[in-house]
């Protein structure tokens, strides 16, 4: 019999345990002590910030339970439950939460119904890209009685330095493999002080809002992802981060991630279309800078990424070139000019 795979590092650091086999069964006791049934069968298992996990119930329900560090601010959790309710109410393809969430000695976890239904858009398609759009479009009005609270403010984006926040993953070592990234912190900085003069309108957002966080069903948003990516932004700043990855789906190995400018400013259109007004000469610009700082962020990372082999090695000089469909490529070829204002 093969022996069960090590626990990811989320589930061992929130939950204690050693290894899937020791994870699901942890994972079953929480369901039975919040909702009220135990896990007879794994439907998946993904980890990012988070441990998620797929289970069916012994009462028929299929769910998912995320596992949350101890650094995810429980208010935030509590106040995220209470707007997912909202909007799920409101027709909104959101999973409906089944329980509060629960605080556990290192972390928390939260509890959602399952949503597996439709398929990824296909943002090459102009219908879908227009229900992208419009979806977030869609979102952020169902959350506008929530866009003045304190909780929704983005706590993992907070920067440490000035510049950047501390990364979304740990392999990311951004002081170690400075060198050669210069440039890319001199149009970050650039960037960073267009968009700290002024935050404009504050909305309430999805900010990882891609291809593979969502799913379509005959000409119809059916279903959205990964709730703990909502946080409250400047509306220029929310609907350029999804402009800038609306077409990356990382388990789409071998195939082009990220969009062209092109598609970029194709999504911002649509996304004025759905709003009902376009943004004003301050708000494209915004949307500008927020682009070239995102990428930015994206580039730091692959840089860190190529010096370090994602981690796992020792760290190797820097790159001598860099590749054609990177995001490095992008602030290469369009970061100048959009800060000075074109298209």
């Amino acid at each position: 019999m093969t022996a069960p795979s090590p626990a990811d590092s989320v589930a061992r650091e929130v939950l204690g345990a050693v290894n899937s086999r020791d994870v699901l069964m942890r994972v079953s006791l929480l369901c039975e002590r919040f909702l009220g049934a135990r896990v007879t069968t794994r439907l998946f298992h993904r980890v990012s910030v988070g441990s998620v996990h797929g289970v069916r119930l012994s009462d028929g329900r299929e769910v998912v339970v995320k596992l949350h560090r101890a650094f995810a601010p429980f208010r935030y959790l509590k106040a995220l439950n209470e707007l997912q309710a909202h909007v799920a109410d409101a027709g909104f393809p959101a999973p409906k939460p089944l329980a509060p969430p629960a605080r556990l000695p290192n972390g928390s976890a939260t509890f959602e119904a399952s949503l597996a239904r439709g398929d990824p858009p296909d943002p090459d398609r102009p219908e879908h890209l227009a229900l992208m759009a419009s979806g977030l479009a869609w979102l952020v009005e169902l959350c506008e009685p929530f866009a003045s609270r304190a909780e929704f403010e983005p706590w993992l984006a907070r920067r440490r330095d000035g510049l950047w926040p501390i990364p979304h993953d740990a392999r990311f070592d951004f002081v170690a493999t400075a060198q050669g990234a210069a440039w890319i912190d001199t149009l970050a900085r650039r960037a960073r002080a267009l968009l700290d003069a002024d935050p404009g309108r504050r909305v309430i957002g999805h900010h990882d809002w891609r291809r593979e966080h969502l799913r379509v069903r005959q000409g119809r948003l059916c279903a959205v992802y990964d709730w703990d990516s909502v946080g409250r932004f400047a509306e220029p700043v929310l609907v350029a981060g999804a402009a800038r990855t609306f077409t990356v789906d990382w388990s789409r190995v071998g195939q082009r991630q990220y969009p062209t400018l092109e598609q970029m400013h194709e999504f911002l259109d649509a996304y004025e279309t759905a709003r009902g007004r376009p943004f004003s000469r301050d708000e494209r610009a915004h949307f500008r800078a927020a682009l070239v700082y995102g990428a930015a962020y994206t580039a730091r990372c692959e840089h860190s990424d190529d010096r370090t082999n994602f981690g796992r090695g020792p760290l190797a000089p820097p790159p001598d070139f860099v590749p054609t469909e990177s995001m490095r490529a992008f602030l290469q070829e369009h970061g100048e000019t959009l800060l000075a204002g074109e298209d």
